[in-house]
This record gives C-alpha cells, sequence and structure tokens, in this order.
C-alpha cells in the first residue's frame, strides 16, 4: 500500500470488515450507553417519531439525534438487534482507517500511513470501541476529519484561498459532528483555533474567513435544532446546555474520577502506542510539509486530555479523540525509529511492559480465576453481596475458550519480549496485538456478558411479548426498555392517567429538577400500593434491602444473575 488509491479503500475496507464485523451481535448491548442510543432508536422507529429523541417515550435532552438516525436506518434494513445498533460504528471504523492512512501517505510517507492503521487497530481500547453501538468513534471521525482541515488551513496560512476554503470545510464537519455528539465538538475547535494561533504566533486566518465558516456551522447545527426548537420550544436547547454543563462541572451519574484518570485509561488503555506516542512528544520536526500537521495532531492531543482532565464527569472514551493523534505519534516514532536507528531506551521498556500488565494478568490468569476454586477465592474474599452474585452467576464457560484466551496472552508476552530486545521486531507486536483483541473480544467479552447481564435481559426477553409494567428499582438502567420492547402507554392506562393527573395540563420537559424527581417517586409508589390494571415486574439488585414481600402482594420470580424479579399480577388476577 503505498500509496491511496482503490486497491487501497478496499484493502482498509477489507481490514474494518474482518476485524469488526464478526460476532458483531455475540454479545448484548451493555448498559448504560449502548442501548441508550439504541432504544431511542428503537422508539422512533415504533412510533415514526423521527425529529424527537426519547427514551421510555419521554423526552432525552442528552444527545442529539445524527447517531441516532444512522442506528434507526441501520434497525430498518436488519432489524432490531445488535449487528443493527453496532454496525454504524464498525462503517466508521472502516472510514476511520481509510482517512487515517489518506493523510499519512499525503502528508508523510506510506511507512507512516501504514504503520498509524496498526497502531489504531492494535491499540486495546480503539479497537474494542469499534465493535460498540456507542457514539464516540463516528464523532471522533468527524471531528478528527475537521480537525485536519483545520491543519490544512494552518499549513496554507500564506494561500488565502486555500486556507478560507479549508475553514469551511472544517466547519461542515464540525457542525455534523455537533448533531452527533452536541457543543463539545465547537469548543474542541475553538481551543485549537487558539493553540494554532499560538504555535504560528498569530492568527491564521482573517476575521471574514471565521465569520462565513460559523455561519456554516450554525447552518448545518439548525438543520435540526430550529426545527425542534419551533416546534417544541427553547426547553431543549436550555435543558442540553444545561446537561453539558453539569457534566462539565459536577459529578454526573457517579463517574467522577481524579485528575489523572484520563492519562491512566491512555497509558494502559491504548496499549502498545501510548509509550512509543511518549517517545514522540519530545521530538522536532524539520520537514516543511510533515510540520503543520506533527503540530495540530499534537495540540489536539493535549487540547483534548487537558479539557476532559478538567470536566469533573469522568468516563473511558471521554478522552477518546485523543486515540487517534495518540496512534499518529507512535507510528510517527516508530518509523523514523526503524528509519534511523533509534534505540528504546530502558524506561520506555519498562513502560512497555507496564502498559502491557492488566491485559496480559487478565488473559493469562483467567483460567484459574473461572475455575471453581478460584470463584470459591474471588467470593471468599470480596464482602459485597452483588459483586458476589456476579461473581457466581453460572455460565456454560468452554475450557477451549479459557485455554485459547491463555495461549494468546502468552504469545503476546513472547512477542513483547522480542520487541523489547530488538525494536526491528516492533511490528510482530501491533500485528499480533490485533489479532489477539480479536480473539479477547470474541471469546472473553461473552463471558463478561454472561456474568453482568444475560440471565435479566434473556428475562427481559420473556416478558416482551406481554402486556405489562417492567421497571427497576433503585439503580439506573435502560436495558428493560430495549429488551422487554417497552411500548408508549395508552391513554386509558393507569400509569398514564397518574403521570397525566401530576402533570395537570404541564408537559414532562417543563418539570424542575425536583419535580421530576417527585414523579418518579410517585410512579415508584404507583407499583407498590396496590394490584394495578397490568402485571408490574419490578427488578432489584441481589443486596438491596429490604426487598418486596408476599404480604405486600409480590411473587418473588427468582433470581436472574445478580438481579431478582418481582411480580405483582394484575388486580383482576386471582
Amino acid at each position: 500500500m503505498k500509496q491511496y488509491n482503490v486497491v487501497t479503500f478496499f484493502i482498509l475496507v477489507a481490514l474494518g470488515i474482518m476485524f469488526f464485523l464478526p460476532f458483531l451481535d455475540a454479545v448484548h448491548l451493555f448498559d448504560w450507553d449502548e442501548i441508550n442510543f439504541a432504544e431511542a432508536a428503537r422508539e422512533m422507529l415504533l412510533t415514526g417519531n423521527y425529529s424527537s429523541v426519547t427514551i421510555n417515550y419521554e423526552p432525552f435532552w442528552e444527545k442529539p439525534p445524527l447517531f441516532i438516525w444512522m442506528q434507526l436506518l441501520s434497525m430498518k434494513l436488519f432489524g432490531v438487534n445488535e449487528f443493527a445498533a453496532r454496525l454504524p460504528t464498525v462503517l466508521s471504523a472502516i472510514a476511520t482507517l481509510n482517512l487515517i492512512y489518506f493523510i499519512g501517505v499525503k502528508h508523510f510517507r506510506s511507512s507512516v500511513a501504514q504503520w498509524w492503521v496498526l497502531a489504531y487497530l492494535g491499540s486495546i481500547i480503539p479497537h474494542f470501541y469499534f465493535k460498540t453501538g456507542l457514539i464516540d468513534p463516528t464523532f471522533n471521525l468527524f471531528i478528527f476529519w475537521a480537525i485536519y482541515q483545520l491543519g490544512l488551513a494552518y499549513s496554507h496560512h500564506q494561500n488565502q484561498i486555500n486556507n478560507r476554503r479549508n475553514l469551511l470545510y472544517a466547519a461542515l464537519l464540525i457542525g455534523v459532528a455537533v448533531l452527533i455528539k452536541g457543543p463539545v465538538a465547537l469548543l474542541i475547535f475553538l481551543l485549537m483555533l487558539i493553540g494554532l494561533s499560538i504555535a504560528n504566533r498569530k492568527v491564521f486566518f482573517t476575521f471574514s474567513s471565521f465569520l462565513l465558516s460559523a455561519l456554516i456551522a450554525t447552518v448545518i447545527i439548525s438543520i435540526w435544532f430550529l426545527p425542534e426548537t419551533i416546534k417544541n420550544g427553547p426547553w431543549f436547547i436550555q435543558r442540553f446546555i444545561t446537561y453539558q454543563f453539569e457534566l462539565f462541572s459536577q459529578n454526573v451519574a457517579g463517574h467522577q474520577q481524579p485528575f489523572y484518570y484520563h492519562p491512566l485509561v491512555l497509558f494502559f488503555g491504548c496499549f502498545p502506542a501510548s509509550v512509543f506516542a511518549i517517545r514522540a512528544m519530545t521530538m522536532s520536526v524539520d520537514i516543511h510539509r510533515e510540520k503543520p500537521f506533527f503540530t495540530t495532531f499534537h495540540i489536539l492531543f493535549w487540547v483534548v486530555l487537558i479539557l476532559f482532565s478538567i470536566v469533573k464527569t469522568k468516563i473511558v472514551h471521554y478522552s477518546s479523540l485523543c486515540w487517534l493523534p495518540l496512534c499518529f505519534m507512535a507510528a510517527y516514532w516508530i518509523e523514523q525509529a526503524l528509519d534511523k536507528g533509534f534505540r528504546l531506551k530502558k524506561i520506555h521498556g519498562f513502560l512497555l511492559l507496564l502498559s502491557a500488565l492488566p491485559l496480559l494478568l487478565i488473559q493469562l490468569a483467567i483460567p484459574f480465576v473461572l475455575s471453581p476454586k478460584g470463584l470459591e477465592m474471588l467470593t471468599a474474599n470480596i464482602k459485597d453481596d452483588f459483586t458476589n452474585a456476579i461473581i457466581n452467576t453460572p455460565s456454560m464457560i468452554a475450557q477451549w475458550k479459557l485455554i485459547v484466551i491463555f495461549t494468546s496472552g502468552v504469545i503476546l508476552l513472547f512477542i513483547l519480549a522480542q520487541t523489547l530486545a530488538n525494536l526491528k521486531r516492533v511490528n510482530r507486536l501491533f500485528v499480533f496485538g490485533t489479532i489477539n483483541l480479536f480473539i479477547v473480544a470474541a471469546l472473553l467479552v461473552p463471558i463478561i456478558d454472561c456474568k453482568l447481564q444475560q440471565p435479566l435481559f434473556q428475562f427481559y426477553n420473556q416478558v416482551s411479548q406481554k402486556d405489562a409494567y417492567v421497571e427497576t428499582m433503585h439503580f439506573k438502567s435502560y436495558a428493560h426498555y430495549y429488551y422487554a420492547k417497552v411500548k408508549p402507554l395508552e391513554s386509558n392506562d393507569e400509569l398514564a392517567i397518574l403521570n397525566k393527573n401530576y402533570l395537570n395540563g404541564r408537559q414532562i420537559q417543563d418539570l424542575g429538577i425536583d419535580s421530576f424527581k417527585r414523579l418518579r417517586e410517585v410512579q415508584q409508589g404507583f407499583y407498590h400500593d396496590g394490584p394495578r390494571d397490568k402485571p408490574i415486574y419490578l427488578i432489584y439488585k441481589s443486596n438491596y434491602k429490604p426487598l418486596p414481600t408476599a404480604e405486600e402482594g409480590f411473587f418473588r420470580l427468582g433470581n436472574f444473575g445478580a438481579y431478582v424479579v418481582f411480580l405483582r399480577p394484575k388486580h383482576t388476577e386471582k
């Protein structure tokens, strides 16, 4: 692949299909984020209301709809299932591999492009996230594409025509990124404008170009935001902006972590690329055509890392935009090292081994941990009842799968040792690293799914055809909406009448935070106060106290993994 052409395109498409499409539906969607996007698409498909994002048929203001529309189209083609929910991300993976190869060939060398693709395929969390139904890989594709256009504008700062054209392309792509995930795309873009201007020692664009770019981004964003505001009023914009501010300034949904959380995630999660990227951070680039883009990607890495280290709410994929420039820097250093005879210093060899430890420990310990004796020891040393219930959830684990996972880990360790001894063998590390991650995703992730959620989700499937109320109690989940195929309430349903009386002519989006919480308390009381017009299925974590009793009218249907399900028959049943 010495240049980017049709052959290269199809080779990269084949790589994407080979590593990301198989076993796409082998595990259930994971709660929360995978399921809530898929649920929003399912509800659009069921109601025909494509303009508004809802969860449980109530307004959902956390995300714009573009990615959900992609999932909706996929579900129209392939049905409501895991494959359809994750397929848009696989397509984004294929597009991302082509984009980074194209950039590598055009502005650097084919060897840099090849290492960049290998580094992205073979690093842990970038690889795994391309197999999910999450927004972030698609968001990262468009915003990175926009930042690349910004890098072109930066490199063309002395050519006003090309500079303006690239800025306009960047603005268009940022508008699309906002429709995928929200205004964080605008914030990153503005910070990159500032960062590149500082690197250039002066503003590299004209004021008129900036205004025109802002206009284009606004037009793209308004394609959905404006009709939605006209239709439903400004409440969505207000709630949406408030939620984004809360993510930045508060610990939302228990996701507060220390300032150094994301550096650790990148160091261990992007093995083996992370340590090579560290080596590249102190490099100087003198080649004129390469320097603007090396600078752009370097600044992007630090902008995203610092921004999301400041943000109070921290989740693994919040810093996922760092993965692309990180893998680029790793690729650049490796290419230079092999070409100029750089060596891997002892401290960096130690760091490379350290970054591999979590993955290696998991793979090498897995046969013992999942053996009867290993599970018994875990249970004896863990005091949390809910965690123990997860550990002791029965699962059909074929011994050959554990042996393959273990053997793959041993081979990875052997190849890592070879790389530490001779950097020229680093290609083996990334190639086998990619294969190893494919094996882990195919064999280990289904075991995790089985332990964490499969029994409960199978129960949801069993009741999905029943006209019943299904609700989780005292823990947040979206799974019951999706897997129990919850339908919209009819106007004569008792719960619908209760909601209507509580709202008293208001819309649910008009409720303040306290009123909304009070509505949830009223609804929980509805399930407990007596028999209703439909059967009621309530799901509790197994360690919750006190659980409902027969005296209260509940029948315990049993434990489903780490959860307990109770049934209250409807009032006409004996």
